[in-house]
């Protein structure tokens, strides 16, 4: 049992996974981000307001984010709100480690994605489900791949993370679904030249 308080508390992040699918066929990827969120206090903070000005914590996603849905973790999706870019948490935050996991969609146009920080991170980690692309940032390495329900993905680690420091996750474009219409051309002249010669063989026979 700890005191509570509505003021602000030492609040730091522990870990911050970044996981980016594969464009699927609608041309989005989907992305799901976790929070270790640590309350470095001896008192559980709360929020007075469910305004977010009070919010106990809160950070922001990319622009043009759709089927934003938290996910399983230590704070439930009735303590979370989602608006104009902004997350804000108004769950009870205790002393200790807190799991924030939620998941966005976002078009495979929004690629390359700059992720700014907003506070320094112990772990920064990043995995995504595709052979080309990269991950770049300060401190930022390549480590060994990992398998997730059967899916592959590139694994990207990071620690020490300064605050306001900037990773990019560059992916490439998935392919055009338009023909090319040279392509349609060709196919049609193609198609109409076989025609003529079918045609010519048939009225020779007669």
């Amino acid at each position: 049992v700890f005191d509570t308080t509505s003021h602000r508390v030492p609040t730091t992040l522990r870990g911050h996974h970044v996981v980016v699918s594969a464009v699927d066929a609608n041309g989005l990827r989907s992305v799901v981000e976790v929070y270790d969120l640590s309350n470095d206090s001896s008192v559980t903070r709360i929020a007075p307001t469910d305004t977010p000005k009070d919010a106990t914590w809160q950070t922001h996603v990319p622009a043009g984010v759709t089927n934003f849905q938290v996910s399983q973790g230590d704070i439930p999706a009735s303590a979370v709100s989602y608006a104009k870019g902004v997350v804000n948490v108004y769950a009870p935050i205790a002393p200790g480690i807190k799991q924030l996991s939620f998941s966005y969609s976002l078009p495979a146009k929004s690629f390359p994605l700059r992720l700014p920080l907003e506070k320094e991170t112990g772990i920064y980690e990043m995995m995504i489900e595709e052979k080309a692309g990269s991950v770049t940032g300060p401190h930022v390495r390549e480590v060994d791949p990992v398998t997730v329900e059967g899916r592959n993905f590139r694994r990207f680690l990071a620690s020490d993370m300064p605050e306001n420091s900037v990773a990019v996750i560059d992916l490439p474009a998935p392919p055009s679904r338009a023909i090319d219409p040279r392509y349609m051309v060709a196919i049609t002249l193609l198609i109409g030249g076989t025609m003529v010669v079918a045609l010519a063989r048939a009225l020779r026979r007669r």
